[in-house]
């Protein structure tokens, strides 16, 4: 082979060469821009994730607060509507109470009176035994100065006995 031969194939190879590492330069110019762009694709839905994380979180923290507001609401509504409830029916309450409370007082001046009526006689039996009883203490207290009286008497009258028998048994043992 000659020289220009050579230098020939030797062009044609670098020729080869070069187109070659050009479609490689270009392909990976290509697969960067590619790259860049998915990139760029991939930072914004990451964006647009974030942002609808954060709607997400902004929205639950809405529906707490109206969740809350809405609890506080209906126990405030329980509370006044338990609060009328209880109301009415300390007021129903009372004026049953108040009713029977009448009916009561009524029913106890009745019961009073009857009792009262039953128990006359009774008392004035008590007062009639009372009175008896009086006079008795009196005359037992005549009756048992009497006694003592007597008592005195048959005591001295004992005495005396017991006297004249120690004398007669004397007497008696003398002769």
């Amino acid at each position: 082979m000659n020289t220009e031969t050579y230098y020939i194939l030797s062009g044609a190879l670098l020729a080869c060469i070069l187109v070659h590492f050009a479609t490689k330069y270009f392909l990976v110019r290509t697969h960067q821009m590619e790259l860049i762009e998915k990139a760029g694709r991939m930072a914004a839905l990451e964006q647009k994730i974030a942002e609808q994380n954060i709607r997400e979180e902004m929205q639950k923290k809405s529906i707490e607060e109206v969740k809350s507001a809405m609890l506080d609401s209906f126990k405030s509504a329980a509370a006044d509507a338990l609060g009328q409830n209880n109301k009415q029916f300390l007021d129903l309450a009372q004026t049953q109470f108040s009713a029977h409370k009448s009916e009561a007082g009524t029913d106890l001046e009745n019961r009073k009176k009857a009792i009262e009526d039953l128990l006359k006689p009774v008392k004035e039996a008590i007062e009639t035994y009372k009175t008896k009883v009086e006079e008795l203490g009196k005359n037992s207290d005549v009756s048992f100065g009497r006694v003592a009286e007597m008592m005195e008497k048959i005591q001295a009258t004992h005495s005396s006995l017991q006297r004249e028998t120690i004398e007669l048994a004397f007497n008696t043992a003398l002769i």
